[in-house]
């Protein structure tokens, strides 16, 4: 916006957002009749009259302070009070609004009071004779990013990471989560992030998508075997262990030593969520039968080393087993098998195994079938069809969807649960 050039205009505008600042920082708190000169026009603010500057949709934008940047820190939607700080500096200031508040984005589009969240910087436009903000418009200086998973956080340094770019965590910066202001040491990996800053500068961080703790305890009869949320995040179980989640609701499933159970939890933010193993445990030892559908010739299939005859079915306790697969002409192929259902079927295709190079192969798709359907109505893209239960094939050396090993799962697990959030719940 170009600046005006009428002295007097400029001072009209200036000074009385000056005054309202000063009264707002040191007065008592009544804002009612400030000797504001002149009133603001709400009808020719709209129309553009009053010798204003006006974009095309026909708003007179020369009541904006643009020299000064705010950030909002607070809404009353019931008292309907905006609370503003400077960027450059921790002061706040509170303002009323009400339906002649005039509230546009950064493009001078008309949005709603209920589209401003905290964290947001805004130019104000002078308050009228009641205190009254007339304009409220988004800043066209400063970038705002949503949604914002991929990034590091460096409080120690002074900086985080997005992406591979780095930018300065302003000294004022403010963190804004479950409509609160927190420390920026609150901020976890796993949390979904709103950010916005100027230049290089990061000014404000509102947490979208926060976390809790989940605790686990009694844990020594599923030491060493699995634990599952839904269907995309497997790790072993360690003593006592604790893991950092999005808020949401899941299905939390252990089992070992054909012990087992599956159970809903909900993460709350910032709480731990307890869970007691000992009441996982079930009727066991629990059984799985499996059945085969090898589509390699002379192939010999073994679980847990114990060589298995697949035009039988096998009996295999719920926890984890190692399958492996040797066939002439094939590398050995072997992966981790989860076992949580009373019966699956496995099937291994051509497609599966890599050739040593002694035998031709084609890329020809074998009858594998990739999606399963548990017990409880869920989906997981294994090769291991799912006929009673839930039974899933992890390894890193096949080339089936969603098989990834446990071990590299237990080592980074935090950053495959951004994965999860498309299926939980909205945060609490």
């Amino acid at each position: 916006m170009e600046k005006r050039s009428f002295c007097k205009n400029i001072i009209l505008c200036v000074i009385p957002l000056f005054a309202s600042l000063v009264l707002c920082a040191c007065s008592d708190g009544s804002r009612k009749n400030v000797p504001y000169d002149p009133p603001v026009d709400r009808e020719a603010i709209m129309n553009g009259d009053d010798d204003g500057e006006s974009t095309d949709g026909g708003v007179d934008l020369s009541a904006i302070d643009t020299d000064v940047q705010y950030m909002i820190t607070a809404i009353d939607k019931e008292e309907r009070i905006l609370a503003v700080g400077r960027i450059d500096n921790d002061r706040t200031y509170q303002y009323r609004y009400d339906d002649s508040t005039i509230f546009l984005n950064k493009y001078a589009d008309y949005i709603e009071a209920d589209d401003l969240k905290l964290g947001r910087i805004v130019h104000l436009g002078r308050p009228n004779e009641d205190a009254v903000l007339t304009m409220v418009k988004l800043s066209d200086e400063s970038w705002y990013q949503e949604d914002v998973t991929n990034f590091a956080m460096h409080v120690d340094e002074g900086y985080m990471l997005l992406g591979q770019t780095k930018y300065r965590l302003n000294e004022n910066i403010r963190v804004f989560s479950g409509g609160e202001e927190v420390p920026v040491s609150n901020i976890a990996d796993i949390d979904t992030l709103s950010i916005q800053g100027v230049d290089r500068d990061i000014y404000s961080i509102r947490v979208t998508k926060s976390h809790g703790t989940l605790l686990l305890y009694n844990t020594d009869l599923f030491e060493g075997g699995w634990l599952s949320l839904g269907t995309s995040v497997y790790t072993t179980v360690t003593k006592n262990m604790t893991m950092e989640l999005p808020v949401g609701k899941y299905m939390l499933s252990v089992a070992n030593k054909g012990y087992g159970d599956t159970r809903k939890i909900k993460i709350k933010r910032g709480a731990v969520t307890k869970v007691d193993l000992s009441e996982y445990e079930g009727d066991g030892p629990e059984m799985c039968v499996l059945t085969f559908e090898m589509g390699i010739e002379d192939a010999t299939l073994y679980i847990d080393d114990v060589e298995i005859d697949t035009t039988q079915t096998a009996d295999v306790e719920y926890g984890i087993h190692v399958v492996k697969v040797n066939a002439p002409g094939y590398e050995t192929w072997e992966k981790k098998l989860v076992v949580h259902s009373g019966s699956a079927t496995i099937t291994i295709g051509d497609s599966d195994m890599v050739s040593d190079g002694t035998k031709a192969t084609d890329d020809e798709e074998t009858g594998t079938e990739n999606t399963d359907t548990s017990d409880d109505g869920s989906e997981s893209d294994t090769d291991t069809e799912n006929t009673g239960g839930d039974t899933d094939s992890l390894d890193n050396t096949s080339d089936v969807s969603n098989a990834t090993s446990i071990d590299e799962l237990n080592s980074a697990y935090l950053s495959s649960l951004a994965e999860l959030l498309d299926s939980l719940t909205t945060e609490d």
